[in-house]
């Protein structure tokens, strides 16, 4: 007999078979119609709850599960050096392949405009296999007074002109973008 189940996935988390965020289907994520929910299933004679073995599938029947994630692209920026400092740029990006993406940085710095970073020579940031990035973001002139910083997850064919001093940043940055994170320091 077939009973119909409704699987919903939360918020990354961090997976041991694969070391870097994906989406895991939780016991609160489960969804058992009502009048099913005390009820248990055989499998192989052992007695199972839904809730173990939905996740079970899960874990080992959907394909790319555990291997790439099923989560919406997103990017977090994790260590934000603060103002007046050399320190370099850090971030995190969950539900992309890292070998398909690249992070694109940019800073405002007053009253001169934004700018591409690190370099317009160099303006993607390689995305390592557990998800993390880092980029310097004071590579010439009074960047360290940098107020905003604005990083970007973008596919590895990232086709913009260079940013130099520009008021804004171009609507045409975040239409190529999958995620964006932007931040005040």
């Amino acid at each position: 007999m077939f009973f119909p189940l409704k699987i919903t996935f939360s918020t990354p988390c961090k997976c041991a078979r694969v070391g870097r965020p994906i989406c895991c289907p939780s016991v609160e994520s489960v969804k058992v119609p009502g009048y099913l929910a005390g009820v248990r299933t055989r499998l192989d004679g052992v007695r199972l709850s839904w809730h173990w073995l939905v996740s079970t599938v899960c874990m080992f029947c959907l394909p790319g599960f555990g291997t790439s994630c099923l989560c919406a692209p997103s990017i977090e920026i994790t260590n934000l050096p603060p103002y007046g400092s050399f320190a370099d740029l850090r971030g995190s990006v969950s539900g992309v392949e890292p070998g398909e993406c690249r992070v694109a940085v940019f800073i405002y710095v007053p009253p001169y405009g934004w700018y591409t970073k690190p370099t317009c020579a160099q303006p993607l940031t390689v995305i390592q296999s557990d998800g993390s990035w880092t980029t310097d973001i004071t590579t010439g002139g009074v960047d360290e007074l940098a107020t905003r910083v604005a990083a970007l997850l973008v596919r590895t064919n990232f086709d913009a002109d260079c940013v130099l001093g520009l008021p804004f940043l171009p609507t045409n940055l975040f239409a190529q973008a999958l995620a964006s994170a932007i931040v005040t320091r």
